[in-house]
């Protein structure tokens, strides 16, 4: 099959279509996209809300705690133990189908009525109250899309690390302030994409390194300053003159830190280990194109931001152990034939849903369940039931599609109209952190 261009449903530019994607898309049993990679990527992320919390009371204990939802829509918030508790009947919120209504109005009307998980966190939460997209972490504060953590505050895509301050996309660390893209390092400061280096400061692209301070692109080297070699007793007697408690002298510092890596030489592509790939910040990657902040992946493409991820495409948020998912954001550990959903964490066979939990099978148009199976707008069905009514889900939402407010058709397999991310507002009452937004394009 040779490549086809059409015309992008949102943005009218062109949309090519290459003949490896009409492959992915014949295995995963849908028709080819409507829109745009880049519109694809903006309606998918709008469901996405990381840093932005709110302060809401707990509709089932009525206690205090931080939610990701505003206090002003209208639905309830759970917090994380009730959610998780035998409490509640997470199956109450279902309904029959009604072939009288377009599905995707169905499931909306479901997302407004099931009850929500106050913020996303998983597994053991221990001390970590004002956190979001995390699992595993114990004494974290401000910490986002993040796991496997301990004692780490205002941090971001950060895991399996210890005493982390200030940092982005920082991996396998312990003691790193201030650090950008650094792996498998200890005690630095002000670093940016270093891997496997200690006690030094405000290094650039240094693999290796240790007890160096101002310096780029370095190899295996010690006692460096400014890039120049020092014998180790030069080095101490040097490093005393700079005072990093003062504010005045850091500033100076990160200005020349920034100047020094205009200067410096810059790898066309940040990546190791890859094989027939594109995109940015690779590492062992095999046919991965447009890839983003990606590792251990092949055969996969329009992926921000994953690891151990095989055989997807259009995901954003990738965790271990993604395999044949599509149009989705937060899948993983481990997620399988994940379509058209948002957070099918640690589930499989699931379409059109949102914030399924802990082993979800076979799920269609499903909102905040954990561990169900062969369920349709949370409503239980037997598995025969279930293999009959889909396909009939999904020739009525051809017959019977949404149209949404700018004259947009959604039908058969096609992602969520942008109002069903309603998970933020323009307004707040008590914003603890703040953080840029999408806005719905539409109010029902």
């Amino acid at each position: 099959m040779e490549a086809e261009t059409k015309n992008c449903q949102n943005c009218k530019k062109d949309l090519i279509i290459e003949p490896e994607d009409f492959n992915f898309y014949e295995k995963i049993k849908v028709p080819p996209p409507t829109w745009c990679p880049e519109c694809r990527l903006i309606r998918r992320m709008n469901f996405r809300n990381e840093r932005t919390v709110y302060f809401r009371v707990c509709d089932l204990c009525n206690k205090k705690t931080i939610s990701i939802y505003n206090p002003d829509l209208p639905f309830k918030i759970y917090c994380y133990e009730c959610f998780y508790s035998d409490k509640w009947d997470q199956l109450e919120s279902g309904v029959e189908l009604d072939f009288s209504k377009p599905f995707l109005r169905q499931f909306n009307e479901l997302q407004i009525r099931a009850p929500k998980l106050a913020k996303q966190q998983s597994n053991s939460i221990i001390n970590s109250e004002y956190t979001n997209h995390v699992g595993d972490v114990k004494n974290c504060y401000l910490a986002f899309a993040s796991v496997n953590n301990e004692d780490c505050y205002y941090v971001n895509y950060v895991s399996y690390s210890k005493w982390i301050f200030d940092g982005l996309r920082v991996f396998r660390s312990e003691q790193c302030y201030g650090c950008v893209d650094c792996q498998n390092c200890q005690n630095m400061k002000y670093s940016q994409q270093c891997v496997a280096s200690f006690d030094s400061s405000f290094l650039f692209n240094c693999r290796n390194c240790s007890n160096c301070f101002m310096c780029s692109n370095l190899v295996s080297q010690s006692y460096c300053i400014r890039n120049k070699k020092y014998s180790k007793e030069e080095y101490l007697e040097k490093i005393k003159f700079f005072n990093f408690g003062s504010k005045k002298e850091n500033t100076l510092l990160k200005k020349e830190f920034e100047d020094l890596k205009k200067k410096t030489i810059h790898r066309a592509v940040e990546g190791v280990n890859n094989t027939n790939s594109s995109g940015n910040y690779l590492r062992n990657t095999k046919n991965c194109k447009v890839c983003f902040d990606v590792s251990d992946a092949e055969n996969s493409k329009y992926i921000g931001y994953g690891n151990e991820v095989k055989d997807a495409m259009d995901v954003y948020a990738a965790y271990p152990k993604t395999e044949l998912c599509y149009e989705s954001a937060g899948t993983g550990a481990p997620s399988y034939n994940c379509k058209f959903s948002y957070l099918p964490w640690a589930s499989s066979y699931i379409q059109y849903s949102i914030s399924l939990f802990s082993g979800c099978q076979n799920c269609f148009g499903c909102n905040q369940i954990t561990q169900k199976s062969y369920c349709i707008l949370n409503k239980q069905y037997t598995k025969e039931e279930y293999e009959e009514l889909v396909p009939k889900i999904i020739k009525h939402m051809n017959d019977m599609p949404y149209i949404d407010a700018r004259g947009f058709t959604l039908k058969e397999l096609f992602t969520f109209p942008l109002w069903f991310s309603i998970t933020i507002s323009l307004f707040s009452t008590e914003t603890i952190t703040v953080s840029p937004f999408l806005v719905p394009l539409e109010i029902m």
